[in-house]
């Protein structure tokens, strides 16, 4: 359950890095203010790219848990693949 949380916080700062994006792509544009933008739009980019690793970590997590949840299950709930036939050998020519 802990996973849910942390992709939730991720989405959300994946959100507000974007809303800091929105709000300097105003101030530039609307006030021509280059230099207050600058670093206003790296603190931006900062919580946008947190909040994308934080998005992956967690859907990550969940799926190595689905997986070894699913390694762990009875041999008779999981369908068991054929091997496969052994290709006869090709006879030398010449």
């Amino acid at each position: 359950m802990i996973f849910w949380s942390r992709e939730i916080l991720g989405w959300l700062l994946v959100a507000t890095g974007l809303i800091i994006f929105l709000l300097c792509y105003f101030q530039l544009l609307l006030r021509g203010r280059i230099f207050e933008a600058g670093p206003a739009a790296f603190i931006g980019f900062v919580v946008f790219r947190s909040g994308v690793h934080l998005v992956k970590v967690a859907v990550a997590a969940r799926l190595c848990t689905q997986a070894l949840d699913h390694t762990l299950a009875p041999a008779h709930l999981l369908s068991v693949a054929q091997p496969a036939r052994k290709r006869p050998t090709p006879r030398p020519r010449g």
